[in-house]
């Protein structure tokens, strides 16, 4: 069990994925308390955050492991993604996997990969947001997430195995 931050969410998407909206978020939340930050993941495609605000904190591109390594001390990983559904949302299932909640709108695939429902919320909302946050934070009420078995790194390589093994002139 990895130790987290109670006051710290990550944003590990592209600016189109709700950075906006996060922002806007982690605004809303340091005015309530100033311990909240947002943590910005730039996936090195997309401009750099200029904004210097004390609840910002811009971390740049970073390898899958070490990604994966930097959002376990977060209470939860924020895409308030409402507008571009997506058939497979990684940064959901890698989040999962590590035993980091995700908090993002119910769109595409979100409600698939995410392993249970306490994770959608209505993202249109502010409070809503805010709220969620709020209560897994203050209450220690964080829920424990392990991802689902069919998106383990073991069960993907075996699938692929089985499709080379059935296709090996492919």
């Amino acid at each position: 069990h990895t130790e987290y931050h109670s006051y710290l969410i990550s944003y590990t998407s592209t600016a189109n994925r709700g950075l906006d909206q996060a922002i806007n978020v982690a605004e809303h939340l340091h005015q309530i308390d100033a311990r909240y930050k947002l943590q910005i993941y730039n996936p090195g495609y997309i401009k750099s955050i200029e904004q210097e605000k004390p609840y910002l904190i811009t971390q740049g591109s970073l390898p899958c492991v070490e990604m994966n390594q930097a959002i376990q001390g977060s209470l939860a990983v924020l895409i308030p993604n409402t507008h571009l559904p997506e058939a497979f949302v990684l940064v959901f299932s890698e989040a999962n996997q590590v035993g980091v909640p995700v908090i993002t709108h119910a769109i595409g695939a979100a409600a698939e990969i995410l392993a249970d429902s306490e994770q959608l919320i209505d993202c249109n909302n502010l409070s809503t947001i805010v709220e969620r946050i709020r209560l897994w934070s203050e209450k220690n009420s964080r829920p424990k997430v392990t991802g689902r078995a069919n998106f383990s790194l073991k069960n993907i390589i075996q699938e692929w195995q089985k499709l080379f093994a059935a296709n090996p002139e492919k």
